[in-house]
């Protein structure tokens, strides 16, 4: 009796042992859930900043010009901006009288004699 007594106390605390291990990986998934839970409603709002996003590029694209000008960019980035560069991208002819210029055209043409007189009185 006395070695099945000691073989029972050892395989109690063995199954002791056993249960404390299991009951702590089940807490750490308790916890893992938790967190996994926690994330949820933040995942949902960066799908749905996704989706928007994506609309709104699927939008841009579909907006754009079939064919865009072939011109040098990099040139124009490093070139200082001023009102004589955006004359690349006038759409009006000289052809073309007075009446029809856009109002921006105009004070872009009364900006640039501005700058011309404002150049010659610094020198």
């Amino acid at each position: 009796e006395e070695r099945s007594k000691g073989s029972f106390e050892q395989d109690l605390v063995g199954l002791e042992a056993s249960v404390k291990a299991v009951e702590k990986q089940v807490q750490q998934l308790q916890a893992h859930i938790r967190s996994e839970t926690a994330t949820i409603p933040k995942v949902e709002a960066l799908l749905e900043a996704c989706k928007l996003q994506s609309q709104d590029l699927n939008h841009i694209t579909s907006n754009l010009p079939q064919h865009l000008p072939a011109a040098n960019y990099a040139v124009n980035l490093a070139a200082p901006r001023s009102y004589a560069s955006d004359s690349q991208f006038n759409t009006s002819t000289s052809s073309q009288p007075a009446s029809n210029l856009g109002r921006s055209e105009s004070v872009k043409q009364g900006d640039d004699s501005q700058m011309a007189a404002g150049r010659q009185q610094k020198r």
